[in-house]
């Protein structure tokens, strides 16, 4: 049977979920919860450090199934941490013990499990939000799989735009996230992200320090731009013999890009100046080239064609170039 789409993993629940690949038949038993998986050790051991280790540990100690099992490994799952975790153990004895206890979303942790198995055997799955990321990401990094899931996101990225239209709301959460996934396309979305709302950057609540270390270094850059921004429109408007109304015309902008506190949103602000009626002839060349390096955007998995100072990104600069990537590229076994 093929593996059901995550949609209806509810539905399905009782019916065991399996795994195949050029047709191997199934030779271990993972129950998570009400979820019942029947996979080859194979390809587990193949993308997961845990298996590997522990379906065949060096000790020689190996947990056989009862003889009428017809599988090489069964695994169950066990309730840890004061019946608020959870992991696998191929202790037989957990194979009937009641999981009514755990205190943790018992769906949120089967449909988180289902995806990270999806990713090892190279199933499509769905993503709804961050939160699922956040923990099909902790759930890989239990299993030493974190390589696998990475290396199936960009497909789910691409054919769930909802969790891409989340970043906004949980830049910090989900450049974390791309950074233990060491995926680079999610970690400059992300990493652009978080260097707004340009009026309280999210970037100063990262935990990480070398991120939040980064985040300092890239918001110093825009500054920099901002500066020479600023510099060059001043100089544009002092010239009253040439554009001389200018002065007048900039006020007023920034007078209707105000927030509730009565700070200028500068994003919204030059946004507003680069599509500005001009008087004066030629003069729209002259501002779109002074703001150009501002507005630009390099957002790549973004689809809603929002610009820097447009909609939810009108205290956003997408601006930043992000080359240094915090992680070794070249290392492949991770």
């Amino acid at each position: 049977m093929a593996a059901p789409p995550a949609k209806k993993l509810k539905m399905t629940a009782q019916m065991p979920i399996v795994f195949t690949r050029h047709g191997m038949k199934p030779d271990t038993l993972l129950k998570v919860f009400g979820l019942e998986f029947h996979v080859h050790s194979v390809v587990l051991k193949i993308n997961s450090k845990f298996f590997h280790k522990f379906m065949d540990p060096d000790n020689g100690v190996v947990v056989v199934p009862p003889a009428s099992s017809p599988f090489k490994y069964e695994w169950y799952t066990k309730i840890d941490d004061g019946d608020k975790d959870w992991c696998l153990s191929a202790q037989s004895e957990l194979r009937d013990v009641d999981l009514s206890g755990f205190k943790g979303g018992r769906l949120e942790e089967e449909s988180a499990f289902y995806n990270v198995i999806c990713a090892i055997f190279g199933h499509p799955y769905s993503i709804k939000d961050a939160t699922q990321l956040t923990k099909m990401t902790e759930i890989a990094d239990y299993y030493i799989c974190l390589q696998a899931l990475s290396n199936s996101l960009s497909t789910a990225l691409f054919n769930n735009p909802g969790l891409v239209k989340d970043i906004p709301n949980t830049a910090c959460c989900m450049l974390e996230v791309a950074y233990k996934l060491r995926h680079e396309a999610l970690f400059k979305e992300c990493f652009i992200h978080v260097l707004g709302p340009w009026t309280k950057p999210q970037w100063r609540q990262l935990a990480d320090q070398k991120l939040k270390d980064m985040a300092t270094i890239a918001d110093t850059k825009i500054k920099h731009k901002l500066l020479i921004v600023h510099s060059n429109i001043i100089q544009l408007h002092s010239d009253q013999k040439r554009y001389g109304g200018l002065a007048a015309q900039f006020a007023k902008i920034s007078a209707k890009c105000r927030n509730v506190d009565g700070k200028v949103l500068q994003p919204l602000y030059f946004r507003e100046l680069s599509q500005l009626q001009y008087d004066t002839q030629g003069i729209e060349i002259t501002v779109s080239q002074i703001l150009a390096p501002i507005l630009e955007n390099r957002l790549e998995l973004d689809r809603s064609r929002l610009e820097a100072g447009e909609g939810i990104y009108e205290d956003f600069f997408l601006c930043a170039e992000v080359k240094n990537i915090p992680w070794d590229r070249s290392k492949k076994d991770w």
